[in-house]
């Protein structure tokens, strides 16, 4: 890309593993920003990302009867977190049992992602997000640490990032994870 850079509205991509059976590629679009690409025998669908860090198109590969669910990161100081999210969906999308399956799980995950990305402070989240988060991260070691489930299990039942009623839905209990600041003693529930 450096020496030969994509031309306008092209990108460059790469096969990140060739002994998948899924093809995943990375690569870089004509303004030098990454990008990662899924593809699907399938018409996947056309998602419109509200994001200033996150574009998503769908391509169709000429001369195949293949698409392409392409992700840019569109902001290069968020790197790091883009290739965070690049990684979840590659191991997502290895364990993807159907073509159905693969696209259903990226559009699952981008929309996640994109709730990350869309926040106003520059893509990071704000201080009573990041409370909450480590709050619920808190949550989730103690359980592991006390043996009351598996990481799978958790995982599953952590619905938090998606906005539910409560932070965890497991098969028997529902928890809502509450964080407080210093001093503090008392926490207000809007909703028993």
């Amino acid at each position: 890309a450096a020496s030969t850079p994509p031309q306008e509205g092209e990108y460059i991509i790469f096969r990140i593993d060739e002994h998948s059976e899924r093809n995943i590629y990375g690569g870089v679009d004509d303004s030098g920003n990454p990008l990662l690409a899924i593809e699907t025998r399938i018409t996947p669908p056309n998602v419109n990302l509200r994001s200033a860090s996150l574009s998503y198109l769908r391509r169709e590969r000429k001369g195949t009867a293949a698409w392409l669910m392409v992700l840019f990161l569109k902001r290069k100081e968020l790197a790091t977190v883009f290739a965070k999210l690049c990684q979840d969906l590659i191991e997502e999308a290895q364990g993807a049992q159907t073509e159905e399956a693969l696209v259903d799980l990226t559009m699952r995950r981008i929309v996640l992602w994109q709730k990350l990305f869309e926040n106003k402070q520059g893509g990071l989240l704000a201080d009573f997000q990041v409370k909450g988060l480590l709050a619920e991260l808190l949550f989730m070691e103690s359980r592991l640490d006390a043996g009351a489930c598996q990481p799978l299990e958790l995982a599953k039942a952590w619905t938090g990032p998606c906005g539910g009623d409560q932070d965890f839905v497991f098969a028997d209990e529902a928890v809502e994870v509450k964080a407080v600041g210093m001093h503090v003693d008392d926490v207000g529930i809007s909703s028993l």
